[in-house]
């Protein structure tokens, strides 16, 4: 089985952790999950009858953890930056993660921009057009997800393991359940196995 880190981007509160969870445990979380350092999380997703483990990071997002952030994307073969869109401080600090990575990683890496929050329309103030000319400008994927109503959270890491699975590279626990996503599956973790926080 392949396996490929994955790391999460972005600002403080824009849901990195609740899509990470959601996409691990099928859960959501309304108390606001502040992270410490990095969190690391595992599922495995089959694409095609080939099983693919992605080791997901969720960093922390705020300020005096940034000196500390590189050291997880570096060596990373994936990359998700996310902003809320209902904030639009979050989106130009998606817009610092993108530069920054540009100029700092050297390798390959699979780089995919993820507006988050989209269920709450009526606070929405970073528009779908301007999330997609900004993921353009970089020439990378774009997607909306919902971590509270579970939306496009699975599509997305499908995708994610579709694009390093075609790229130039080449512990599942007790399955709880399969969801599908086209012509891939993801089997979900029943306990808290691969699911562990790192406080640095």
């Amino acid at each position: 089985m392949q396996s490929y880190k994955v790391v999460v981007l972005g600002d403080g509160t824009v849901g990195k952790t609740s899509i990470s969870l959601r996409f691990v445990r099928d859960t959501f979380n309304h108390e606001h999950i502040q992270t410490i350092g990095a969190a690391y999380m595992t599922q495995t997703i089959v694409l095609g009858g080939s099983a693919t483990k992605l080791e997901i990071w969720d960093t922390a997002g705020q300020e005096i953890y940034h000196n500390i952030v590189p050291l997880y994307y570096r060596n990373a073969r994936a990359a998700l930056i996310v902003y809320d869109v209902t904030n639009r401080g979050s989106f130009g600090k998606a817009s610092f993660w993108l530069n920054k990575i540009k100029e700092e990683v050297l390798g390959p890496l699979v780089l995919i921009l993820v507006g988050n929050k989209i269920d709450l329309t009526t606070s929405r103030r970073v528009t779908t057009e301007e999330g997609e000319a900004l993921a353009q400008s970089f020439g990378i994927p774009f997607m909306e997800v919902s971590a509270k109503a579970s939306t496009n959270v699975t599509e997305l890491f499908v995708k994610v393991a579709q694009l390093l699975k075609a790229g130039p590279v080449g512990s599942a626990a007790v399955t709880r359940g399969t969801v599908k996503a086209g012509d891939s599956s993801v089997t979900r973790n029943k306990t808290c196995c691969g699911y562990l926080y790192l406080v640095l």
